[in-house]
């Protein structure tokens, strides 16, 4: 099995922290995310997908994504159901155009090394049995991976104190789950 990446924490955390204040109502969310924005509160649903956009709606198990093509001409907007038992995310980070490691090199690497190498397009969380309340678009052509960092065994939204240090309340303490498989490399052409 391997270890925990340098990459995760800083994902995971930047993840939950987006996810506590769109859940506290506030909207907020990374500010280089571009996804559509917060659920419709009435019904639950994730926000609709920009019109030129291919769609591609992404089912998390334990402990992978379902299937989808590897590679898409223009923008896709991603949006994320989870039905598995455990909580899972879906993170989309593009490799900056002048890297050349492999997205496994890149998890590898000392955490300030590998995200000033990625750019981050979005995040979003779902608890088992529901569906993520943003869709993620990523539309510039390029290198992308799909990853859920949430550790094995967490089966609620952590709860989160943004004034500590310390990791959220509640994780499980298992590796990540993209370390057990959950993850997906695609690309985008013209």
């Amino acid at each position: 099995m391997r270890s925990f990446r340098p990459l995760a924490p800083a994902l995971l955390l930047l993840g939950a922290a987006a996810v506590a204040a769109c859940s506290s109502g506030t909207g907020a969310s990374p500010s280089s995310a571009p996804s559509t924005g917060p659920s419709d509160a009435a019904s639950g649903a994730p926000s609709e997908a920009p019109s030129a956009a291919t769609r591609v709606d992404v089912v998390g198990t334990e402990y992978a994504f379902s299937e989808f093509d590897a590679s898409y001409s223009g923008s896709v907007a991603f949006a994320f159901r989870n039905e598995g038992a455990e909580l899972h995310e879906m993170v989309i980070v593009r490799k900056n155009d002048d890297v050349t490691e492999t997205f496994e090199e890149l998890l590898a690497l000392p955490q300030e090394e590998s995200l000033a190498k990625v750019g981050f397009i979005g995040q979003t969380m779902a608890e088992p049995g529901q569906t993520a309340p943003d869709i993620l678009v990523a539309a510039e052509p390029g290198e992308y991976l799909m990853v859920c960092f949430i550790p094995q065994g967490t089966t609620a939204l952590p709860s989160i104190d943004p004034a500590s240090s310390e990791p959220p309340a509640g994780l499980g303490d298992g590796p990540p789950h993209f370390t057990l498989g959950m993850q997906r490399e695609f690309t985008i052409t013209d």
